[in-house]
């Protein structure tokens, strides 16, 4: 007969993890926990929301990062039910979120671009100055 912590393991690759600790800050105490974390869906993602809030969008994959004690820093990008998320900025730069990490979803959707050109202005010649 499975036990509830065949059942955790199977269910959340993490819960072995989380049995053993008990406390994120004494279990690393090198990694710092983030005091905010500032986030903003794609814009594919946005229109998907259809009006249905980011924060309790996205809950579900925040409290997954924060129980398996995943670093997260500014450029991470967050799926939760095939919907991404961008990681803008991050205070400290890296580190655990916490029960107390401050989350902000507030501004405009991340833009992906598949292709960027770039074109150069300036004299014809190269001078020595």
């Amino acid at each position: 007969k499975p036990s509830v912590f065949d059942w955790c393991v199977w269910e959340h690759p993490c819960a072995a993890k989380l049995l053993m600790a008990t406390n994120v800050a004494s279990e690393d105490p090198g990694q710092p926990i983030l005091q905010r974390l500032h986030l903003l869906p794609f814009v594919e993602a946005d229109s998907a929301l259809e009006g249905r809030s980011r924060i309790e969008f996205v809950a579900p994959e925040l409290r997954r990062r924060r129980q398996c004690q995943e670093v997260v820093q500014a450029g991470d990008i967050l799926r939760h039910e095939d919907l991404d998320f961008a990681v803008i900025k991050c205070e400290p730069p890296e580190g655990l979120l916490d029960a107390n990490t401050d989350y902000f979803v507030d501004g405009s959707p991340v833009v992906s671009f598949d292709k960027i050109q770039f074109s150069a202005w300036g004299p014809c010649e190269m001078s020595s100055e």
